[in-house]
């Protein structure tokens, strides 16, 4: 029998029915990645889902003011023109 991993269909039909390879979808349990590398580890590579952030503000799970507690402005972005001194 073939092995998964070097299928390139995505099933594989016998007598008796198919196998179907279907991709699987990780479920990352974040408390137990905090656990065992620590919360640094999370601060530095985590990413912040700001969407799923204001639905938990909009029922009230999380406070409002935990946006602006915890923002950090990374870069400020500024334009200068040159003009005479007349102008």
């Amino acid at each position: 029998m073939k092995s998964f991993a070097d299928m390139k269909e995505g099933s594989l039909k016998t007598e008796v029915g198919s196998i179907s390879k279907i991709p699987n979808k990780p479920i990352w349990d974040i408390y137990s990645i905090e656990k065992y590398f620590g919360s640094e580890f999370l601060c530095e590579f985590g990413e912040v889902n700001l969407t799923k952030l204001q639905e938990w503000i909009q029922i009230r799970a999380l406070p409002k003011n935990i946006l602006t507690s915890h923002q950090v402005v990374k870069d400020v972005r500024l334009d200068f023109v040159v003009m005479s001194f007349t102008k």
